[in-house]
């Protein structure tokens, strides 16, 4: 029991620590600032304290015009104070906390990248990241306030208990008991805190979510064209808003039973006590009037300080729950996305699959069974069959975005895991069914990366050609530097389902992969445009390995080589022609797509 609070404790620590390393790395300065702003803290506690009784002793003796003088300097002190403050907090502080907070969500999407994808199909695992993603824009910034503030109320306490126990030890004492008392229920009301927000992340992430549809341009065309949508969209955000509003309700009394316990402990501590004693002590002449209102201000500030100093060590604990979201993803040990391994330097790319098993989780039934194929490089492949055949799966597999259970996947007969991931993906593109336009410019959705040279502008342009959009977009004001979209920028144009599948061939072009995967690629286009489409992915990559995966049969009858599947596994291969003639499954498979179209 020991050691757990021992290691409890450790790991306050560290998570802190984990984030003031963000701070000190990309923003020292500001340390400094918060130093001098302590510093200042300390001074005006000091003299708020004793003012009142430097005025009162000073009339008594005499000295009246040292009164005003100090008055008068003290008010020029404040301005002097308010402006260095306003300073930190309105300019220099939000300024220093942008860098900050940009540096850790630069870190935070760069993990998740390397963040292995089976993950982001688990709810637990997503609700990490999105209360992580929550914590990127405060958090190392509230844990540098926390940690300056604890230095700033340290000395204040002291300053201020060396002062009273001179007039009256007993304002320490009542100081430190209600401090107590406050800091252990302020410690429960930010457990109830964080158990409110854990229990809620599901109902604000479906909230957001349906937020997000309602003005993303692909979702707002489905509300305007699909009149119940609407109705779903306020139903469900209803539902999501409802169970919200019944654990805030659930907490809620527990927060308020807390507060005013803790408004009670204030009340008392603060005033009834402080001014019995008082009053008892100015009766009997046991202390002055300047004393008086120094135990007044005493007694206004020490139990706040006290309890500072137990409520940081609270805030200390809530930061690290808070930053432990975050930490679980950024500490996240990879398993697929580890960038060790061979680097893949073939001019060849030959893929053999043997007895390849894989299915999601231990309760689904596999979705690869026992597959085995072998694809020559330069070799043009189609793979159909109906939908949930294990297709997509397959893909996903051969992209290395999952491992198979049983079985191995070789790539010039070495096994595929033995090869850096990235070293790896750098020679097999895709383009599928989901593919995506961003609204960046034309040359940096084809690069996926900022135009550097003239190279990349090279490059961009033949790509263009290839594909056969250069003509179109030369003739746009600013060429390929026009972004998609006029989201961000007025100049901005737009381009048709077919232009943007081209765009997305140009992508693969000029990233010159080995083995390209088209997965449903012209589910969103015409006959003939689709037709026009594989022409033109055949022709321009024609030296290189091509794996068509669809189940329109009359958009791939002309390959040489089709794989039809089943289930999970292959289980017909062959011309369009002879598997026809062998009159099994794919020939089934085609006769019904050719009598639905007759």
């Amino acid at each position: 029991m020991r050691n757990n609070k021992i290691n409890q404790y450790f790991s306050i620590v560290k998570n802190n620590w984990f984030m003031l390393k963000y701070v000190f790395k990309y923003s020292s300065k500001v340390v400094i600032f918060r130093f001098i702003g302590s510093i200042i803290e300390v001074i005006v506690t000091y003299v708020s304290l004793n003012l009142s009784k430097w005025i009162f002793d000073g009339l008594e003796f005499g000295i009246g015009i040292t009164v005003v003088v100090l008055i008068l300097l003290w008010g020029l002190n404040c301005v002097i104070i308010n402006l260095y403050s306003c300073f930190c907090e309105v300019l220099y502080y939000p300024l220093k906390k942008i860098i900050v907070s940009k540096e850790i969500f630069l870190d935070y999407i760069y993990k998740s990248a390397k963040i292995d994808q089976l993950n982001f199909q688990n709810t637990e695992f997503y609700n990490i990241y999105s209360r992580g993603l929550n914590e990127i824009n405060e958090r190392a910034y509230n844990v540098l306030n926390t940690f300056f503030r604890f230095f700033s109320v340290i000395m204040q306490s002291i300053i201020i208990t060396t002062e009273v126990n001179s007039v009256n030890s007993c304002f320490a004492i009542i100081g430190i008991i209600s401090a107590t008392i406050c800091t252990y229920m302020t410690a429960l009301r930010n457990k109830v805190n964080y158990n409110e927000n854990k229990e809620n992340t599901q109902n604000v992430r479906e909230r957001e979510y349906i937020k997000r549809i309602s003005y993303i341009p692909e979702f707002t065309y489905d509300i305007k064209m699909h009149k119940n949508l609407i109705d779903l969209l306020k139903e469900r955000f209803s539902n999501s808003t409802t169970k919200y509003v019944k654990i805030l309700k659930k907490y809620a009394i527990r927060k308020i039973v807390i507060d005013q316990f803790v408004s009670i402990v204030n009340v008392l501590s603060m005033t009834v006590i402080p001014w019995i004693i008082i009053i008892q002590q100015l009766s009997s002449n046991f202390i002055s009037l300047g004393e008086a209102t120094l135990l007044i201000n005493a007694a206004n500030i020490l139990p706040n300080r006290f309890s500072s100093i137990f409520s940081i060590f609270g805030q200390f604990a809530n930061h690290s729950l808070y930053i432990d979201n975050l930490k679980k993803i950024l500490n996240h040990e990879e398993n697929i996305e580890k960038n060790s391994g061979l680097i893949f330097n073939s001019n060849n790319y030959d893929i053999d699959i043997n007895n390849l098993k894989f299915r999601y989780n231990e309760d689904n039934s596999y979705a690869i069974s026992d597959l085995q194929l072998k694809i020559k490089f330069g070799e043009k492949l189609a793979i159909v069959g109906f939908n949930g055949a294990g297709k997509s799966t397959l893909v996903k597999l051969l992209l290395r975005l999952y491992d198979p259970e049983e079985g191995n996947i070789l790539v010039n007969g070495i096994n595929m895991r033995n090869y850096s991931v990235k070293s790896l993906r750098d020679n097999i593109g895709i383009i599928n069914q989901d593919y995506h336009i961003y609204s960046f410019s034309v040359a940096e959705n084809i690069l996926l990366k900022p135009v550097e040279s003239d190279s990349d502008i090279y490059i961009v342009n033949e790509s263009l050609k290839k594909v056969g959009l250069y003509d179109k977009i030369s003739k746009w004001t600013n060429g390929i530097n026009t972004c998609i979209s006029k989201e961000f920028d007025e100049k901005g144009e737009y381009l048709s389902g077919g232009e943007k599948q081209r765009l997305a061939l140009a992508r693969i072009y000029a990233s010159n992969y080995k083995c390209i995967i088209l997965d449903e690629p012209t589910n969103s286009l015409d006959p003939i445009s689709e037709k026009d489409f594989i022409r033109t992915a055949l022709e321009i990559f024609k030296e290189k390995t091509v794996i068509v995966i669809s189940h329109k049969l009359s958009l791939v009858k002309r390959f040489p080589r089709i794989c039809f599947m089943s289930n999970g596994n292959i289980l017909e291969e062959g011309t369009h022609e002879y598997l026809m003639k062998k009159n099994g499954n794919y020939s089934t498979f085609y006769n019904a797509q050719f009598k639905d179209k007759n």
